[in-house]
């Protein structure tokens, strides 16, 4: 007969009931670090003109950051709430409408005219619109990094709880 007794093993299970908190504090902290980083190269390396025209700056203006924690997760989230970035992100085919506008019209028939404005009214239109990620392409490029920082959390916690 073989008996086996656990020395210690009280103060095993204090660092093991230690060990949850002490690396959920931590991920924590990297995910809304690394979140914010998210923000920053998708304004810097994506939207500063590398993958779309910045007309007006409205997209990267739009670009949030959020994080969501329950009981078994967290979450980062970078995204934006202007309609068009879907479009963008994603491309779309299909149809849409245009509302009614005005414009300047300065020609007709090809000769110069005296500039007048004209109504133009609601129409729809076919779109064919090619993808131009931004949100997903850094995602990918932080990836590694992303992974190495979690990754290095866990375990520099492991070390700290069980030495």
């Amino acid at each position: 007969m073989i008996t086996a007794t656990l020395v210690g093993g009280r103060e095993l299970i204090v660092k093991f009931e230690k060990f949850p908190a002490s690396l959920r504090e931590k991920l924590e902290s990297t995910i809304k670090s690394l979140t914010f980083d998210l923000a920053k190269k998708v304004k810097a390396d994506k939207l500063s003109g590398q993958v779309l025209q910045r007309p007006s700056g409205r997209l990267i203006r739009s670009i949030t950051t959020s994080f969501e924690n329950d009981n078994d997760s967290f979450k980062g989230i970078v995204g934006t709430n202007v309609a068009y970035g879907a479009y963008h992100e994603f491309g779309f085919v299909g149809q849409e409408t245009v509302k009614t506008f005005q414009r300047k019209q300065t020609m007709a028939f090809g000769r110069p005219m005296n500039t007048k404005i004209v109504q133009v009214r609601s129409f729809t239109r076919n779109v064919n619109y090619k993808a131009h990620p931004f949100l997903r392409p850094a995602l990918e490029e932080m990836r590694p990094e992303i992974e190495k920082q979690i990754n290095d959390v866990a375990t520099n916690a492991a070390k700290e709880v069980f030495g």
